[in-house]
């Protein structure tokens, strides 16, 4: 029973290095808290519950982060509580303890499965508000090549037409100088 309890508070301790998880330099599991891990050492949450989210669109905003702290430390509640006090009974050997604790963890579990869900379907609209922008810009930019680019065979047609106007330009202007100084003189 020793040895049960001791590997159920080695899971804790990994749960609190699940829990300060990083993605590059921030916390995800910290709220907007990011810059401190939230599972702190003495056992305290110093992460918060404040949601951070991104206009998707005019309007719309889609948060991507979860409040984690009821989850992971909620008194008596939370993923660290629950572990623990799974291991204070299995070492005391109190079987409706274990029973109620492997209960708790079934409902985090379930929990977990509720957030993982939930972010899917986040991913999930931000993908799909992604793919709308990128069909929009797809389209205006293809609108506005409509507006600007020139009709080729406009743009020649006027070209050959200048071009003969100066060839023109160029004859005359060739007769002209071709006579000599005595013919201007006489």
């Amino acid at each position: 029973r020793t040895a049960i309890a001791q590997e159920i508070r080695e899971i804790g301790e990994q749960l609190k290095q699940i829990a300060n998880t990083r993605h590059g330099a921030k916390y995800i599991f910290a709220g907007s808290n990011v810059s401190v891990a939230p599972a702190q050492a003495d056992g305290s949450w110093a992460g918060n519950d404040t949601l951070m989210s991104v206009e998707i669109a005019t309007g719309v905003a889609v948060p991507y982060n979860l409040q984690a702290s009821g989850f992971f430390a909620a008194p008596g509640e939370g993923l660290f509580d629950v572990m623990a006090a799974l291991a204070v009974a299995m070492e005391s050997g109190d079987s409706a303890g274990i029973q109620a604790g492997l209960s708790d963890i079934d409902r985090k579990l379930s929990e977990a499965l509720t957030m993982q869900g939930s972010i899917g379907a986040r991913i999930n609209r931000m993908e799909l508000q992604q793919n709308r922008l990128q069909n929009a810009r797809t389209s205006l930019t293809e609108l506005l090549a409509n507006c600007e680019d020139a009709d080729l065979a406009e743009v020649m047609m006027n070209l050959k037409t200048q071009e003969a106007v100066y060839q023109a330009a160029l004859r005359a202007g060739a007769g002209i100088v071709t006579m000599s100084l005595a013919d201007f003189l006489g």
